[in-house]
C-alpha cells in the first residue's frame, strides 16, 4: 500500500476504532489509586512520577506510534524547566503563566528540533537530536540565567489562578496530577484521531513524511506536546533544574553537521 492510499483510509479508519470497555475501567482504577496515594506515598516522588510518566508517553507517541527515534528528547525536559523557573524566580510570573512560558518554549524548541532533524532518516535522524541536545547542554552550562551546574535554586512555588497555594505539598500534587491526565487524555484523543492515523502512516511507509501534514506531525506534535506539559510543571517540584537529566554522550559538536549534509542514500 502506498503512503497516499495510507492517508486516504485515515478518517474511515478512525471512525471504525471504539474504545473498548477494559480500557474505561483500566482509566478508572489508575485515576483512583492516583487520588490516594498521597496518603501512602510521598508527595513529592509521585509528583516526580508524573511528570517523568508523561515525558515517556511523550516518547512513546514520537517513536512508538511515529517510527522516529529521537536521542535528543529529554532536550524539552531541561528547556522547558529552566525556562519556567526563570519565568517564576527572575520576571515574577505567576505559576500558571510560567508553566505556560516553560510550555510555549518546549514547543518552540522541539519545532526547531524537528524542522532541522526530519530531513534525515533512521540513524541520521537520532544523530542530529543527540548533536542538538548536546548544543543544548552545552549552553544550559554556559548561560549565566541557568546557574551553571548548581541550577536554578529556590523556585517560588506561588498561588496559580490567585487561589491555589502551591507551597502546600498536597494541592501541589493535585494539580500537577491534573496537568498529568490532561496530557494523558490528549495523548490517547491524539492516538485514536484522524491526525494519530496519520502518525501511524509515516512509521508503516516514510514517504508520507513528504505530505505537508505529516511534516507538521513529525516536527511539532511528537516533539512538543506533552513533554512540554510535564517539563514547566517539572521546575516547581525540583529546586534546583538538573541539565545532567537531559543529555547524552555527543562530545563534538561537528557531528551534527556532518550528519546534516550527508548525502542521502539513492
Amino acid at each position: 500500500m502506498s503512503g497516499l492510499d495510507h492517508i486516504a483510509g485515515i478518517r474511515s479508519a478512525s471512525k471504525a476504532q471504539r474504545i473498548p470497555r477494559h480500557q474505561y475501567v483500566a482509566f478508572a482504577i489508575m485515576l483512583a489509586l492516583l487520588l490516594v496515594a498521597p496518603a501512602f506515598v510521598y508527595p513529592i516522588f509521585l509528583m516526580k512520577a508524573l511528570c517523568f510518566a508523561l515525558f515517556a508517553c511523550a516518547f512513546n507517541l514520537l517513536l512508538g506510534y511515529v517510527g522516529l527515534l529521537s536521542f535528543g528528547h529529554a532536550a524539552f525536559l531541561g528547556g522547558a524547566g529552566y525556562v519556567a523557573g526563570h519565568a517564576a524566580k527572575i520576571w515574577g510570573l505567576p505559576p500558571e503563566l510560567a508553566i505556560l512560558t516553560g510550555t510555549g518554549a518546549a514547543a518552540l524548541l522541539g519545532l526547531v528540533f524537528g524542522l532541522l532533524a526530519i530531513r534525515r532518516q533512521g540513524i541520521y535522524f537520532a544523530m542530529i537530536t543527540l548533536a542538538l541536545a548536546q548544543m543544548l547542554y552545552f549552553f544550559a552550562l554556559q548561560a549565566p540565567f541557568t546557574g551553571g551546574e548548581d541550577g536554578i535554586q529556590s523556585i517560588p512555588r506561588g498561588t496559580m489562578f490567585g487561589v491555589l497555594d502551591l507551597t502546600d505539598r498536597n494541592t501541589l500534587y493535585y494539580v500537577v496530577l491534573a496537568i498529568f491526565i490532561g496530557g494523558f487524555l490528549l495523548i490517547y484523543r491524539t492516538i485514536h484521531s484522524p491526525f494519530g492515523q496519520v502518525l501511524k502512516a509515516i512509521r508503516e511507509n516514510e514517504a508520507t513524511r513528504s505530505l505537508p501534514v505529516v511534516v507538521l506531525t513529525t516536527s511539532a506534535e511528537p516533539f512538543d506536546v506533552e513533554a512540554s506539559y510535564a517539563l514547566g510543571v517539572n521546575s516547581y517540584i525540583q529546586k534546583p533544574v538538573d541539565f545532567e537529566r537531559f543529555v547524552w554522550a555527543v562530545k563534538q559538536l561537528g557531528l551534527y553537521w556532518l550528519v546534516l549534509n550527508h548525502p542521502r542514500d539513492g
